[in-house]
């Protein structure tokens, strides 16, 4: 599933904030499982899932992808 990948795990318009993305096929491996603070903006109070990320490492720096966005594989 491609996602957006970004600086913190926050949704909304800030530019600063959206990194890049990942698409088709290519594999993150996850540090953490993220939960952001409630009410903290409009998209996480009206859409409360938009809480929930996920952390990564790449390249020494920690990134953040949105929860809905793992395809998930039974092992």
């Amino acid at each position: 599933i491609g996602c957006n990948i970004r600086q913190f795990p926050l949704m909304g318009n800030n530019s600063s904030n959206l990194m890049g993305d990942i698409k088709g096929t290519q594999r993150i491996f996850l540090d953490h499982r993220v939960t952001s603070i409630k009410g903290i903006g409009f998209w996480e109070t009206e859409y409360p899932w938009f809480r929930h990320w996920y952390s990564f490492t790449f390249k020494g720096q920690t990134y953040y992808i949105w929860v809905d966005n793992i395809q998930r594989k039974s092992l």
